[in-house]
């Protein structure tokens, strides 16, 4: 994972002096051939965590039709939810025909494992199953087990046991074996390792920056998942089924609508660049309209469905990256020799190279630096660093794409070999097309 620092490669810096009129004192650059990967495949890899199961009550904003709609423009194409009212999974139902597709989370323990098998067959929606959501948190109970999350020796008997009792009954049932099963995921990931050797397919990993910048949530903490392995001692994929920003409650880990987003298409690009195959950001809407109580602040929508930036910009990037369902299917990315460059020494320049089935590659770009202060509880103001992009061999257009703005700001750019721009503290998709 990247690790903020800057990008260097002295022996490719000879081009910019005749580029950039000023006096190279510093300079951050990334210069190779890189693999492009699927644009569409980063689309595939986002999600949002849901709450369908409240579609029966007229107070929650799930009870509202027009919030499928507005799913269905974000360009998400999987959703985390914990259903288990007939209301949810009619909704869930409709979501899965228009092509978006879940994880189903069980509640706690007191319903039969045989429930959620039950689900899994009678609502194709369900594209898997995780284990118990957060045991370091509340106590689990299971077969005459009970987890010890307090004190300096926890012990998670029972959901060790509820894992490998879900685990059976979803493989050995002929209609739901190629179902996917997640493992239980810990509100804090340096606790992932008291589940090794618990039986899943994917590792589930709940991971916040609280306010701070999109690396703090991965790195370190992608290590940490790791000490979680299979029975048979073997690594899985990793999903993020759980990770974002809140908007109020002023408690030190809050953060503005204009810096989250800023911070989320950064960290879902930092995710994908990572191996992350899957990202849920948490959630799709504001729960509540209490500012006091953060778990009702963390939606890409407010409360009353009104559209907030992140969401704008999210939308803007899965609008810009899919691709046909036809022509994804036998595509495969190719490469781009490339260099990225800044006279400015404390630009810390980030980027993923993504390309789609038409051919053009999107450079998504960005200065990875901090946008919010959060002791004093403000957007920090970040000047535009002037860089430049290096092209292997000559090219035909070049365009920048604001996906930040509404609507979203397109400036096309002179190219043969070379694009200049301003790379802003937030993400900017550069199309390079023959």
């Amino acid at each position: 994972m990247p690790d903020g620092r800057r990008e260097c490669l002295p022996h490719r810096i000879l081009f910019l002096a005749l580029v950039l009129p000023v006096a190279l004192s510093s300079l951050s650059a990334f210069g190779a051939v890189e693999e492009a990967k699927s644009a569409d495949a980063f689309v595939d890899s986002l999600g949002v965590n849901t709450h369908y199961t409240n579609a029966a009550y007229k107070e929650s904003p799930y009870s509202n039709v027009a919030l499928d709609h507005k799913l269905f423009a974000l360009g998400i194409r999987h959703i985390r939810d914990n259903t288990e009212s007939p209301e949810g999974f009619a909704r869930v139902d409709g979501l899965g025909r228009a092509g978006i597709h879940a994880i189903l989370v069980p509640n706690g323990t007191q319903r039969p494992i045989g429930d959620y098998i039950t689900w899994l067959k009678q609502h194709a929606a369900y594209e898997a199953i995780e284990g118990l959501n957060e045991p370091d948190g509340k106590p689990r109970s299971f077969e005459g087990m009970t987890d010890v999350t307090k004190g300096g020796s926890p012990n998670y008997p029972a959901t060790k046991a509820y894992q490998e009792a879900l685990y059976k009954a979803v493989k050995s049932d002929a209609a739901l074996k190629l179902r996917v099963v997640l493992s239980p995921a810990m509100a804090h990931v340096e606790r992932q390792k008291y589940l090794d050797g618990v039986p899943f397919d994917i590792g589930s990993m709940h991971t916040y920056p609280f306010g701070g910048e999109p690396p703090i949530a991965l790195g370190e903490k992608i290590d940490q998942m790791k000490a979680m392995k299979t029975p048979d001692g073997q690594l899985r994929p990793i999903w993020i089924t759980e990770t974002g920003y809140y908007n109020r409650t002023p408690n030190g880990k809050q953060i503005s609508e204009a810096g989250a987003a800023k911070y989320l298409p950064r960290l879902l690009a930092l995710a994908f660049k990572a191996g992350i195959e899957r990202t849920y950001i948490y959630e799709l809407i504001d729960e509540g309209n209490d500012p006091n109580n953060r778990e009702l602040n963390f939606g890409l929508l407010r409360f009353d469905l009104s559209e907030k930036p992140a969401y704008v910009a999210i939308k803007n990037l899965t609008t810009l990256l899919k691709d046909a369902q036809a022509a994804k299917k036998k595509f495969k990315a190719g490469s781009l020799d490339f260099e990225i460059s800044t006279s400015d020494g404390n630009a810390k320049l980030e980027h993923l190279l993504l390309q789609k089935s038409n051919g053009h590659f999107y450079l998504l770009l960005w200065n990875e630096v901090p946008i919010w202060d959060k002791q004093a509880q403000k957007d920090l103001s970040v000047a535009p660093i002037f860089a430049s992009i290096k092209l292997g061999k000559q090219y035909k257009t070049g365009t920048v794409h604001y996906v930040g703005t509404s609507p979203m700001k397109v400036e096309s750019k002179a190219t043969s070999n070379s694009i200049t721009l301003n790379v802003l503290d937030e993400v900017v998709a550069v199309e390079i097309a023959e």
